[in-house]
């Protein structure tokens, strides 16, 4: 419920739950999560401020962990369909950034989609 709160208001921050021990926080998420994050936007510098960048939808970042990576979805959100296109990557612990795809799949639609795996970059009805 509480993601879903915060996906109004602009901030989908999706992380797993189980955790071997706390991060620390800043501005209320966890440092390891801005470090990886800081990887995608130094490789690829397009995304950086990705959230601030002007759209016609708006664009959200999406981001959870898959033990011991993290996987994101730069997404570009839609009027007519819930996201136009999504960008999508997984870092590893040691900062290294792989691009894993992009949304939507030239093979695939995308109408029924309403959201994104980050670690597959495959639409989710």
């Amino acid at each position: 419920m509480l993601a879903a709160i915060l996906c109004m208001v602009g901030c989908c921050a999706f992380t797993s739950q189980h955790k071997s021990k706390p991060d620390t926080l800043v501005n209320g998420v966890d440092s390891s999560e801005s470090r990886f994050r800081s990887s995608i936007e130094t490789a690829y510098p397009e995304f950086k401020d990705f959230e601030n960048q002007k759209s016609f939808a708006g664009k959200k970042v999406k981001f959870v962990k898959d033990e011991p990576d993290m996987c994101y979805a730069y997404m570009e959100l839609g009027s007519g369909v819930p996201i136009a296109r999504a960008t999508c990557f997984r870092v590893d612990q040691a900062g290294h950034v792989s691009r894993i795809g992009e949304f939507p799949n030239p093979v695939d639609s995308y109408v029924g989609y309403s959201d994104i795996d980050p670690c597959t970059c495959k639409g989710i009805k």
